[in-house]
């Protein structure tokens, strides 16, 4: 008896940790790593423990996420949701969402000092609840790619940036690319599972406008985000650094490239998530470690080292 109960608990967190889908988050948080080195390079941020600011970004996201699992669970066909299939309850995924919200918004308030901050923070969370239900449900608008790059990308870091009051134009026009370059990687998700959103009834923003248009539209987003990202190497280190800015240029270029070829030759209707499709985005990630990195001192060879391990471990 006692073995059963014990079974059903470790199910049920097994579960409930699949539907929080990677729990604390690194592949979404990395964004912050830039602008924490900004911050670091200013001597506003000098101690370990201001790291703690990433916390209630942690449990937000994992609301969200549980949130999505639970409205997405009457069409979300039964091999994609834990809800559908009956190995996590609806009420079991409320409770989840309420405590995680809480948990978010008491340490916000534990952790921020600016009210500026812990208003943003609020709306944060409050934007992560809408985009999946609430009687809105913006990832079936237009408006999803953005807000979904908000939530997931480019919130932790602007909030973070409030939180200090440092805007600066390096890193204004560094979240302006980078909230580009994810709302095209949202869109490229919409546009992979174009048939099956067709299939269940979801109007995602590919469904909406068209596998094609959507897919231009990613190209698009991610040619605005890259020169945004270019801009802001070219200013920090064509002086001291110029064969690394010409790098990744090229970089961008070609990656772009060859998405751009991988939509033409298979007549926009991406199926999977190969390496021509997510080239981009590992393109952008990799630029993110670099600029971080140069930002706070760190030696070439050290920084080669932290982009090797990067590449190694499979993309997100």
């Amino acid at each position: 008896m006692k073995e059963g109960i014990q079974q059903r608990v470790l199910r049920t967190a097994r579960w409930g940790y699949l539907a929080s889908r990677g729990f604390p988050y690194g592949r979404y948080l990395i964004t912050l790593f830039p602008f924490y080195a900004f911050l670091i390079a200013d001597g506003v941020v000098d101690s370990v423990w201001q790291l703690a600011y990433v916390i209630p970004f942690m449990f937000a996201i994992a609301a969200g996420f549980f949130y999505n699992t639970l409205c997405d669970a009457p069409t979300d066909p039964v091999s994609k949701n834990p809800i559908t299939r009956g190995d996590f309850s609806q009420r079991q995924a409320k409770l989840s969402v309420i405590g995680l919200s809480v948990i978010c918004l008491a340490s916000s308030i534990i952790i921020y000092s600016s009210w500026i901050a812990l208003a943003t923070m609020a709306f944060y969370l409050l934007l992560w609840l809408l985009y999946s239900g609430l009687g809105v449900r913006f990832k079936e608008s237009l408006l999803a790619p953005a807000v979904a790059s908000y939530v997931l990308w480019v919130g932790p870091p602007s909030i973070l940036l409030i939180q200090f009051s440092y805007f600066g134009t390096n890193p204004m026009l560094l979240l302006l690319g980078l909230f580009l370059i994810y709302a095209g990687h949202e869109i490229k998700h919409t546009v992979i599972e174009h048939e099956m959103d067709q299939q269940y009834g979801s109007r995602t923003f590919s469904v909406i406008v068209g596998q094609r248009r959507a897919a231009c539209v990613e190209y698009v987003t991610l040619s605005a985000g890259f020169f945004f990202l270019a801009a802001v190497g070219y200013d920090m280190l064509w002086g001291s650094m110029p064969l690394s800015v010409v790098f990744f240029s090229i970089l961008f270029l070609v990656t772009l490239a060859m998405t751009l070829t991988k939509g033409i030759r298979s007549s926009f209707k991406i199926k999977k998530d190969t390496i021509a499709v997510k080239a981009p985005y590992i393109g952008a990630k990799a630029f993110l470690i670099f600029m971080g990195a140069m930002t706070i001192g760190l030696s070439l060879l050290v920084t080669l080292f932290i982009l090797w391990v990067f590449l190694i471990i499979p993309y997100p």
